[in-house]
Formats: C-alpha cells, structure tokens, sequence
C-alpha cells in the first residue's frame, strides 16, 4: 500500500513537472485575465476511447492484424475507386479494400433505398452529395436523429474532454473583444455546436469580465433538431440572450463578430478528384457514388468517364502540373464559408477561430467513417455512421487570397492545438485546478485530459489538430503571434 502510494506520487511529481516547463511561457495571456475568469473545477473526465485513438492515428489491432496478415490487391479506377482512409496524424493509414462479393450482403435500408431512388433519377451522384444526405438529409441524416457526441455516442470532442478547453477558448474570445475596443455589440457565433459544452464553458467562464456578457448575442448554427433540443437545455441557465440558426448566413449581420467552430469544417461534404491520362485523353475526373447490386455493399464508388459539372466548376482550384492518377480533395462549402467569414469580418470587425484536424496542404483522400467509436468503409451504414475528413488549410487561405477581400482582413495559422491551447495558459489553469484537487484521482484526470488535448503523440490530438484565425486587418490574436507564414507554394 505505501509502495503503491509513493510510486503514484512520483509518477504524479514527474508529470507536473512535465507541464511546469511551458507554463512561464503562457502565464502572460492567463494572467492577464484569469483574476476575473475560470471559476470553478473541472468536472469532465474521459479516458481515452477506442474512437478517439483512431482519429488521432492509432491503428486498432484488429485492423492492423489484418494490414499483417492480407495481401493487398491492386484496384482498377475503371471499376471503382479504393478509399484509402488516413485519419490524423498520418501515422498508421489505413486501406479500406472493398470485401470479397462473397461476404454477406445486406438487404436495403429504408434510407439506402431513398438514396437508389436519387440514383436511378439522376444517375451516378458526387461525393458531396452523398456526404450531404447522410449527415443531414431531414429525415435520416446522422446528426439529424439523436446525440452522436460523448462515450454513448460515437466520437468524443475536445470541449467533451476537459472544460479547460472551453475555457481557453474563452479567453481568446474575451482577449479578442477587448483588442476590438470592447463593442457594446458583438455577436458570438459557434458552428456546430454539439450538445453545447463548449459555448457553456465560454458563457461560464467568461462571466465575470465587466462588459462582455452584456455586449454579447449569442448564435448557435445547428441544423439538426435533436441536438438543438440539447443545447438549448444546457444553454438554459444563462442570462446572455440566444439565438440559433440553420446556417451561417441567416445570423444578423449588424454588429462585429466571434466566431468559434471546433471540429465543425471535417463534416462539411467534399468532392474528390482523380487525374487520369488515358490514350492522351487526360483530365480530372470526379469520384462519383452508384448503387451496387452485385458487391458487398449496397453502393460503390465509382470514376466518371470524363469531366463533369463540379469538375469544370471547380477547375480554378485543381492543380495544372499533375501526374497520372494524382487525387485532390476540395471542399467548396468550407472554401465559401471562410469567405462569408472574411466579408463579415471586413465589414464590421471581429475574428474567427476554427480548431479542426486537417494539414495545411493534403494529397488523395482522407474520408473516413466512425461509428461506435470504430472505423468502417464510408458506404457500409449511410445515415448510421458520422462522415468527416481531413480540413485543408492551405486551401482555405487560397480561398481568401483569390477574393477581393485578401487586403481587408488578416490570416493567422494553422498552427497546432497544443501549441494554441499552451499560448492561452492551458499549463497555467491546470495548475490552479490542481492546487485544489492535489494527488486524488481526478488530479490525475486534469492531466489526462491535459495531455490529450496538447500532447504531440500519436494517440493525442495536439499536433494534428489545428488552429487557424481570421481577424481584422492589423489585429494579432493571442498563441499566434510567433506563428511562422506557411508555405503559399503550389
């Protein structure tokens, strides 16, 4: 038992000293606010789930037994596309092979024979398209029906971690308000808000900065009702007035703006794009979703035979030095959301931060499926399995730079969330956390949940995830001021 006892202290001892190492350099932005911010103790301890291993790069061993143990085949474009799925720090990428037509295939879902009634009316449909009716078709859209969020749903996020992150991200919003001149009127805007965890821990933690409550309107834009049922009951006992929204563009465009989206970009539908050269006849082709009567899933993945519309639309964007094969994965909704961003930043002032898993500048195709905190084939369980992918940064900031709007407002970032979160005084709140809660066991999950969101491991979520800021001209937010420029290189 005292054996037991001293070498739980130790261990305790060695991973405060860990932290201690970074926390001179983050103590100014924490202190600067903290007096006033960051009541409380944490209350949220989650251990690492099998799902959040495998977004953050750890293969699970039943998939890496079978990486062992399986030859892989080569696989015709003609036929149909392989999905190779690389999920967040690129460590382990894991090769969905479509299965032998021997396996047994299942009869159509309701929802899968509302997405063969499309096809057989519109023929072969993009990728994006089928992303958009699995997530949020009104009826049996994954986000539309219940909540996917925390260890009973399928994935966990960071603000479900720790409510050190939510409070961060309030410091940035109230550092940001303060740099903006205090405005009587801000809206407060979050994307994708989930259960709502991170605009409580905002709204919490912000509410005893002089001025900001009352100068803030709160938006949340949620398209599905169940989640916004949730929210608006964990968001019932603030006083700060709040609205929601189906989209970003239906929030009221009178005041300066803040605007937060934690892994809200990985969702958005994407299109993906193959270069082919065939005979001299080469060009981009456009990966497409059929229906499938004879393979182990009920749709395919298909290549067009040439261009099609998205293609030509979207030809600015493709590279024109390429070489056979080459894949590219564009996606058009976050490229105009950042737009919308720019244009209302420009206009009224204000910022925008956006934490997701991404790369700046990404190759292929990323697209993964989860459900049950696990990986599957993206066409196996449609409207029962979440869609994300990778979040290309480098194609969000071109997205600017090829607007009128690249001399009216300032891009900072990406840089990583371990990074962002230390630069707010993450290492600093830890430890005043830790002065109340000492060596029990939920001091030892304060730094569980520390080092999950800031570690740069593998299996944490502090290197590949990213965070990237929109502010107006001249404003530096703070964790990005040493931010190195990215390469703009094509």
């Amino acid at each position: 038992m005292i054996a037991s006892t001293i070498l739980r202290s130790s261990r305790f001892t060695t991973r405060i000293s860990q932290i201690c190492c970074y926390s001179r350099s983050s103590a100014n932005i924490a202190n600067s606010i903290s007096p006033s911010l960051l009541p409380g103790v944490n209350r949220r301890f989650y251990s690492t789930d099998d799902h959040q291993q495998k977004r953050d790069g750890q293969v699970p061993q039943d998939t890496q037994d079978i990486q062992d143990t399986q030859e892989k085949q080569p696989i015709a474009y003609e036929n149909f596309v392989e999905m190779q799925v690389d999920r967040k720090g690129l460590y382990n990428p894991i090769d969905f092979q479509i299965p032998q037509a021997s396996e047994e295939r299942k009869p159509p879902t309701e929802f899968e024979k509302h997405l063969r009634e499309i096809i057989q009316i519109r023929g072969a449909i993009t990728l994006a398209q089928y992303m958009r009716e699995v997530l949020v078709n009104p009826k049996d859209g994954y986000y539309m029906k219940k909540d996917v969020f925390g260890k009973q749903g399928d994935f966990i996020t960071a603000p479900e971690i720790s409510q050190m992150f939510g409070e961060m991200i309030a410091v940035w919003c109230v550092y940001m308000w303060q740099q903006l001149g205090k405005p009587a009127k801000i809206r407060l805007t979050e994307l994708g808000p989930g259960r709502g965890t991170l605009m409580a821990d905002i709204l919490r933690a912000s509410r005893n900065v002089p001025g900001f409550h009352d100068s803030v309107q709160a938006g949340l834009v949620e398209v599905s009702p169940a989640l916004k049922s949730i929210q608006q009951t964990n968001l019932s006992s603030f006083s700060v007035p709040i609205e929601w929204y189906t989209k970003f563009e239906d929030v009221p465009d009178d005041a300066p703006v803040l605007i937060v989206g934690q892994e809200f970009l990985d969702a958005l539908p994407v299109n993906i794009f193959v270069y082919k050269n065939p005979q001299g006849r080469e060009g981009w082709r456009e990966v497409l979703v059929d229906w499938d009567n004879n393979g182990p899933y009920n749709l395919r993945f298909i290549l067009s035979k040439g261009s099609t519309g998205t293609t030509k639309a979207m030809q600015q964007w493709l590279p024109s030095i390429v070489n056979d094969g080459s894949r590219v994965q564009l996606c058009l909704d976050a490229m105009s959301l950042v737009q919308d961003f720019a244009a209302r930043i420009a206009k009224h002032g204000g910022a925008a931060l956006m934490i997701d898993y991404g790369a700046y500048g990404t190759s292929g195709e990323t697209l993964v499926a989860i459900k049950n905190h696990a990986l599957e084939h993206p066409l196996q369980s449609p409207g029962e399995a979440d869609l994300s992918s990778w979040v290309d940064f480098k194609y969000l900031r071109k997205a600017i730079y090829r607007s009128d709007l690249n001399d009216k407002v300032d891009t900072h970032g990406p840089i990583g969330q371990g990074a962002f979160l230390r630069g707010m005084g993450m290492d600093v709140r830890l430890m005043e956390l830790l002065k109340k809660e000492g060596e029990t066991e939920q001091g030892e999950a304060l730094i569980d949940g520390y080092e999950r969101l800031v570690g740069d491991a593998p299996i944490h979520m502090g290197a590949s995830y990213k965070a990237w800021a929109r502010t107006s001209k001249g404003i530096v937010p703070p964790s990005f001021e040493n931010a190195e420029p990215p390469d703009d290189s094509d």
